[in-house]
């Protein structure tokens, strides 16, 4: 299955533009907490970090997506 395909589409992750600069940030990590997950993007021009919650199991498409790249 590829990356932004249909069937995974609503799961997920969406990578926000950069407020300083305005390119697509980088997920960086993921991180699990109790209710919900934490990502974590970077900018890669200008350094800028921003967190944002997502809902657990958000982050299991992504990584199928990966693996079938």
């Amino acid at each position: 299955m590829a990356f932004g395909s249909s069937t995974s589409k609503s799961r997920e992750i969406e990578k926000p533009k950069c407020a300083a600069c305005g390119i697509d940030m980088w997920l960086m990590r993921i991180e699990p907490r109790m209710d919900c997950d934490v990502a974590t993007f970077e900018c890669a021009r200008c350094d800028a970090v921003e967190t944002r919650e997502i809902a657990p199991g958000q982050n299991r498409s992504l990584e199928r997506s990966r693996s079938n790249a």
